[in-house]
């Protein structure tokens, strides 16, 4: 009797255990984001900025005078019903993506708007340049440069754009549910197996069984 109730809880495992998976493979197809400036025009994506710029339309842009932070989170909680964009810089995108890594779905356009440089100027014959020359030798060679560049550029920052043809690997929270089902028919194949032991001692519980 156990026995062929367990069966039948496999059974009933496996069915559902399939239909779950055919249906995380059953994916939508997503069409590709747009990786330039143009096809975010093109595609009438809505620019939320605090100012206008020459190079988007203005009727096409939204001033929102928030921080990067919120204009983060307002395309997180509307981007799946309107089509979003913003300006920002890449290490602020990075850090966002890795302190909201389970539910940021953020990603940046491949094409750059501004790329800027910082520079110190210094007079010709002024003394403060050997030192100052020295200094970035120093910082050069120990790899704290290197070492801020990689706190800035880790893989993990950045959400890797997926071909319309790929498939998202499926995520381990979609089997918790398995896995507690799993767990239960475990633990009453393990009592009933401990009942049967039981039972070669116990005359009534055999009685029972039978």
């Amino acid at each position: 009797m156990l026995y062929s109730l367990w069966l039948f809880l496999v059974l009933v495992l496996r069915v559902v255990y399939q239909g779950k998976l055919y249906d995380s493979f059953r994916s939508p197809y997503n069409p590709p984001l747009p990786s330039k400036i143009s096809q975010l025009i093109a595609e009438n994506y809505t620019l939320i900025t605090q100012e206008y710029y020459d190079y988007y339309p203005h009727n096409l842009t939204v001033l929102f005078t928030e921080s990067t932070q919120d204009r983060f989170d307002r395309i997180q909680r509307d981007g799946e019903d309107e089509r979003l964009t913003t300006t920002a810089l890449i290490a602020n995108i990075g850090y966002n993506n890795r302190i909201n890594w389970q539910t940021s779905h953020l990603t940046h356009v491949r094409e750059h708007i501004f790329l800027y440089q910082l520079v110190m100027y210094l007079h010709v014959h002024s003394l403060l340049k050997f030192g100052f020359d020295r200094k970035l030798k120093q910082l050069q060679s120990s790899g704290i440069i290197g070492y801020i560049v990689h706190d800035f550029d880790r893989p993990q920052y950045r959400v890797p754009p997926t071909e319309p043809h790929e498939i998202s690997p499926l995520p381990l929270e979609v089997f918790c549910g398995l896995y507690f089902i799993a767990t239960i028919l475990l633990t009453a194949a393990v009592l009933a197996f401990l009942v049967e032991l039981l039972s070669v001692r116990v005359a009534w519980l055999r009685r029972y069984l039978v």
